[in-house]
């Protein structure tokens, strides 16, 4: 019996190949409706369930005459207590140029606080609009404790911003679930290639299973009507001037930019690997290990050095976090090379 084997062979997985077999199954036409209810009898994985759910759910409103998923959106975020099932499936919904011209939907949003089962949609979301200014978020949940969301936040800074995630791959080799290891392994091979601009390196990388594809769930194909496309883009446009606006709570993000995406150019590392000469202004990644009144130490992947950075108002930010920022360099003749925050390029 097919079903008694997917039920079967759905079990014996782990949790996060449990979640991207659903996700794959999604894009491939989806379990039916009975499969759906008889794994969601057997499964305790908060985030495949609420993935399972969001399909279902999604299959529902897709239904309806009126379905728009820029006004479920809307009608969602100006609740004090969302349905979060409703968010999922409305940022499902928002494929390639729709996803781009959203942005704006989270930019005032303080999204990493939300419920931890959509996180993984907001980061697959995210890794569509192609924006470089959410990077300093996702970044920080690479260090998330739940695999699910690390997973789903390597993939997404991928896509946004190869280059700071080339300099953080170092830290996520050792990685205490092996899958997630082994995703940083796959990734680092992509962005070697993807900076190497060989397509004859490229045809032999084996892709990461559902990386940089555009695919959308089957339900979203039911929705096709010319006159819906056309109130989904007015409705879209009304949603970005009544969302453009930061939240009473002070918002964790950088300032507002262009509705236009930006696509930061791809660059090779040398330039982030370059040994430091006094008084120099330059990048530096790497995760924060000290935290003082006046100053930070901070050991950067890419030059495998530790940094004293001083600085007169340190950022908000704790022992592990993930720092970028601008500095100019003091001196390089101790085992902690000095340097001094600029603040105008301030970490955030």
């Amino acid at each position: 019996d097919q079903q008694a084997n997917t039920l079967s062979g759905f079990a014996q997985k782990s949790a996060l190949e449990r979640l991207m077999t659903a996700r794959q199954a999604d894009e491939n036409g989806g379990f039916s409706d009975e499969t759906i209810d008889l794994l969601l009898k057997g499964e305790k994985n908060e985030f495949v369930r609420f993935h399972l759910e969001v399909t279902r759910r999604g299959r529902e409103l897709a239904l309806q005459h009126n379905f728009s998923p820029v006004s479920l959106l809307q009608k969602n975020f100006i609740k004090t207590n969302p349905d979060w099932h409703e968010v999922a499936v409305g940022l499902s919904a928002l494929q390639n140029r729709p996803a781009r011209l959203a942005a704006p939907i989270l930019q005032h949003k303080t999204w990493q606080s939300w419920r931890p089962e959509i996180l993984p949609v907001v980061l697959d979301f995210i890794g569509r609009t192609g924006q470089t200014l959410f990077s300093p978020q996702v970044a920080s949940l690479i260090r998330h404790p739940r695999p699910e969301i690390r997973f789903f936040a390597l993939r997404c800074l991928e896509q946004i911003n190869p280059e700071e995630l080339g300099a953080i791959l170092p830290e996520v080799f050792a990685d205490r679930s092996t899958e997630i290891a082994a995703l940083a392994g796959q990734l680092q091979t992509s962005i070697n290639t993807k900076l190497s601009g060989t397509v004859a390196a490229a045809a032999q990388v084996r892709r990461i299973p559902g990386a940089n594809q555009s695919r959308s769930p089957l339900w979203l194909h039911q929705v096709k009507s010319p006159y819906k496309a056309i109130a989904a883009v007015i409705c879209l446009l009304a949603l970005l001037l009544i969302f453009n606006r930061p939240e009473t709570e002070k918002s964790e993000f950088l300032p507002p930019t262009a509705s236009k995406p930006v696509v930061k150019e791809l660059k090779r590392f040398a330039p982030l690997k370059k040994p430091v000469k006094k008084g120099e202004e330059r990048l530096i990644f790497g995760k924060i290990e000290t935290v003082k009144t006046d100053s930070l130490v901070v050991h950067s992947p890419a030059l495998q050095k530790k940094f004293l950075i001083r600085c007169t108002r340190p950022p908000q930010k704790k022992e592990n976090d993930h720092f970028n920022g601008r500095v100019k360099i003091n001196d390089t003749g101790s085992s902690l090379i000095e340097a001094v925050l600029i603040e105008n390029h301030r970490e955030k």
